[in-house]
């Protein structure tokens, strides 16, 4: 359970680094630090319109945050809904995007994307 928490935050603090979520005041986590309970809204291809970290309450959360431009966050894609799917009992993947849904949905469904598992929250 530690393992799955300090991974959780590690992978908070990246997210909080690329400021995706307008919030003032973000003050860094450290090791043992609560993880705040962040809502990631505006999410495409997700049954709900936003999820929280409290939702995946019993799950490791990986967040993966990417942008079109980045090829090689484009091909890792396949690789990480397959995690998900051999996973899905004890984890989650919350892709997250600086962009808005119109700038990367021609590219999500171009590419495919949209037959995986994966759902995108974004700005």
């Amino acid at each position: 359970m530690k393992t799955k928490i300090a991974g959780t935050l590690i992978l908070f603090v990246q997210l909080l680094s690329f400021a995706v979520f307008s919030q003032e005041n973000i003050a860094p986590l450290y090791i043992g630090d609560k993880v705040p309970d962040i809502a990631f809204n505006r999410l495409y291809q997700h049954t709900k319109n936003t999820v929280k970290l409290s939702d995946f309450k019993d799950k490791a959360v990986i967040i993966d945050v990417w942008s079109t431009w980045c090829k090689v966050c484009l091909e890792s894609f396949p690789k990480i809904d397959s995690i998900q799917k051999r996973y899905k009992e004890d984890l989650v993947v919350i892709m997250v995007t600086p962009q808005a849904t119109t700038e990367f949905t021609k590219l999500w469904k171009r590419q495919g994307f949209d037959k995986l598992g994966l759902f995108t929250a974004t700005q």
